[in-house]
């Protein structure tokens, strides 16, 4: 279980499948009932250090990707692109 600012996410994965989750989250492990649980651990960094901008970032690349399917000669669909791409340049560090 991880506590998200959406709420309490459920995971249970097949074998060999790992979960990225911010580490401001708190979770927690249940406990394993057959066989055994193997763990590796590893951090990342986010190109956008700003929480509230990666959140819009998200959202407006949920956007984007639908019209990039639905409409992908649109001139909205461009539009959205490249507002996208723009924050990300603008926000972004390296």
């Amino acid at each position: 279980m991880i506590r998200t600012s959406f709420g309490e996410q459920r995971v249970k994965l097949p074998a060999g499948d790992a979960v990225v989750y911010p580490s401001s989250s708190l979770h927690q492990v249940a406990e394993v009932t057959r066989g055994a649980r193997l763990v590796a651990l590893t951090w990342i960094q986010s190109y956008v250090r700003d929480p509230a901008r990666r959140e819009l970032l998200y959202e407006l690349n949920l956007a984007r990707e639908h019209l990039l399917k639905s409409a992908p000669a649109a001139e909205h669909t461009a539009l959205v692109d490249r507002s996208y791409s723009n924050l990300v340049r603008m926000w972004g560090e390296l």
